[in-house]
């Protein structure tokens, strides 16, 4: 299973995001992470559905949303609607998870299941059989531009061993300080999703970065 780059539209210019959209699909990536904050769960406010239905009718890149709101399970069929292929919801913020993960499969969508920096692998091991992701945040969610945090190596670890002992199929999304620097150790760890946002759009030739987080760990 190849990497795939996911860049995180936060990081981008919105003044321009239909071009910013044109860019990633031109790089090569074929996802774009999309962060929904309500300025509650996280200190940050952006995207809607309605915003994410434009963006939509303007790109075929495969929708990631990331929903970092509280009660999430409240609005996972409008970010549906709206276009969404993958609907990541945090352990932390919903209430009933079996019931939001049967939702976002209901709506026809791969479910994903998001883990803050203090929360640890193991309250995710009743979920990881009926998801089809796991994001572990490597930053203080809601704020871009931070460093990663090197404790999230040794969570996709253990995630790749559950995942490996248990014949899962989740794959692992890491987000938030993915630069060429760390993002070898954490191909070496096991994620097979990279979120890069503010690494991503400082590129001036955003394909070759794309290329160099996409090769093997061992050329990297």
């Amino acid at each position: 299973m190849s990497v795939i780059i996911s860049p995180s539209l936060f990081s981008a210019d919105m003044l321009n995001p239909a071009r910013e959209l044109k860019s990633i699909l031109h790089s090569g990536a074929s996802w774009v992470h999309l962060d929904v904050m309500d300025g509650i769960f996280v200190p940050n406010y952006f995207l809607s559905p309605k915003i994410i239905a434009d963006l939509r009718n303007g790109s075929p890149l495969f929708f990631d949303t990331h929903l970092m709101i509280e009660r999430p399970e409240r609005y996972i069929k409008d970010f549906a609607k709206a276009g969404s292929n993958a609907i990541t919801v945090h352990l932390e913020a919903c209430s009933d998870i079996p019931a939001a993960v049967t939702t976002i499969h209901d709506c026809s969508c791969k479910a994903g299941i998001a883990i803050n920096p203090g929360t640890a692998v193991s309250e995710l091991v009743p979920y990881l059989p009926f998801i089809d992701l796991v994001l572990v945040m490597s930053i203080r969610p809601g704020v871009a531009g931070q460093q990663f945090i090197s404790a999230s190596l040794k969570k996709i670890s253990d995630l790749q061993v559950l995942r490996h002992r248990n014949n899962y199929n989740y794959r692992i999304s890491v987000d938030g300080g993915i630069t060429q620097t760390t993002a070898d150790a954490v191909k070496q760890s096991g994620a097979d999703i990279l979120v890069s946002g503010s690494s991503f759009f400082a590129q001036k030739n955003r394909k070759k970065f794309v290329r160099l987080l996409e090769r093997p760990s061992a050329e990297a």
